[in-house]
């Protein structure tokens, strides 16, 4: 029995260091240069899906419009707003010609058809994706994200974090935003690209047959996350950490709110390709046998030894992790991370159940 228990504690910490060493620790070296910033000259089509945003729209709809980016529209489409959004939009398209109002009228699970019709609309080859609660770090979001459209890549995938307010619910959030960031950028990197965020995405619409937008119309998530997951490959994919590239996200106010965003989100899991559930799979089950281990380990075993396997992965963690938290400007203190690793154990049980058993609901 004590044999069986060092061998099963030794195979999660291993698996765990692969995860935190080989996947993740391969953003602190990551580098692409790009195309000259001299050339940065390809025309582009922003696309903005929305319903019922008036607020976020006017406090963010400005930080595009600002863009340092001559060759580009702005292609904001309502889909079926009733809070006098489309009143606010049209007097911004009459001031601003780089502006193009599209109302969606047919009625879709999610935002689909809005994307779809945006995509049609669109007259560039490249389209960037972002929503009416985010704002651009800085005025040259587009100029980074161009930087990446060179040989084969037609998709590039950005960061998207959100902002905190010193709560701790803000706090968990932008944690838990880090951890995915970490998993799709650095899957990306070792040539396993499964998902992008459509808060800041950007990829060459001819690689995409509007018709995989049609897919899993009983998922209100999903969007954006299962169309890379279709057509993103090693060769094809890119990601751009430059800060001046991310795009800031306001968290839910609300545990209950929190909660059911992750529930729509986590719905579109099952319908990744088995081998990124695998890989998904394996480090949160990793992650969450470790805790359960170390309990029975220490009961079982050796309180002791369980302490020592313990502060191995942990401080493992901490030295891999501190780079990372840089290289993303995360906004939680290293000394919330110990902490927050035990809270995304419990994380990530709770909403295993999401993805077995995927939310149909509406955004």
């Amino acid at each position: 029995m004590v044999a069986f228990f060092t061998f099963l504690m030794l195979i999660l910490l291993l698996i765990q260091s692969f995860y935190w060493i080989f996947f993740f620790g391969a953003l602190n070296t990551y580098s692409d240069a790009g195309i000259p910033e001299k050339q940065r000259n390809i025309p582009l089509s922003i696309i903005i899906c929305c319903k019922n945003e008036l607020e976020n729209l006017k406090i963010n709809l400005g930080s595009i419009l600002e863009q340092n980016y001559k060759q580009k529209e702005i292609l904001i489409v309502d889909d079926n707003s009733t809070d006098n959004s489309i009143e606010y939009l049209k007097r911004i398209d009459n001031e601003n010609s780089v502006v193009k109002l599209y109302k969606n009228t047919k009625n879709s699970n999610g935002k689909k058809q809005a994307l779809r019709y945006g995509i049609e609309k669109s007259i560039y080859e490249w389209v960037l994706l972002t929503d009416a609660d985010c704002r651009p770090a800085s005025s040259h979001w587009i100029k980074s994200m161009i930087t990446g459209a060179v040989g084969n890549t037609k998709i590039i995938l950005g960061y998207s974090p959100y902002t905190t307010n010193g709560t701790f619910l803000s706090k968990w959030i932008h944690f838990e935003g880090w951890i995915t960031g970490l998993q799709y950028l650095s899957f990306t990197v070792k040539g396993f690209p499964y998902m992008g965020v459509g808060r800041n995405l950007m990829y060459d619409k001819s690689i995409v047959d509007t018709q995989l937008l049609d897919k899993h119309q009983d998922l209100s998530s999903g969007d954006d996350d299962l169309l890379i997951n279709q057509i993103a490959t090693s060769e094809n994919t890119k990601i751009n950490l430059d800060p001046l590239s991310f795009v800031y996200s306001q968290p839910k106010s609300t545990w209950r709110g929190y909660y059911r965003q992750k529930l729509r989100h986590y719905s579109t899991g099952s319908s990744y390709k088995p081998l990124h559930q695998v890989l998904l799979g394996l480090f949160s089950v990793s992650h969450v046998l470790f805790y359960f281990g170390l309990i029975t380990f220490a009961l079982a075993v050796s309180i002791k030894w369980a302490v020592l396997c313990y502060l191995t992965r942990i401080l493992m963690i901490l030295v891999v992790g501190n780079k990372l938290m840089n290289v993303l400007r995360a906004e939680f203190s290293i000394i919330l991370l110990p902490l927050f690793d035990i809270i995304l154990a419990v994380y990530f049980l709770v909403f295993s159940f999401a993805v077995i058993f995927p939310q149909k609901s509406h955004w």
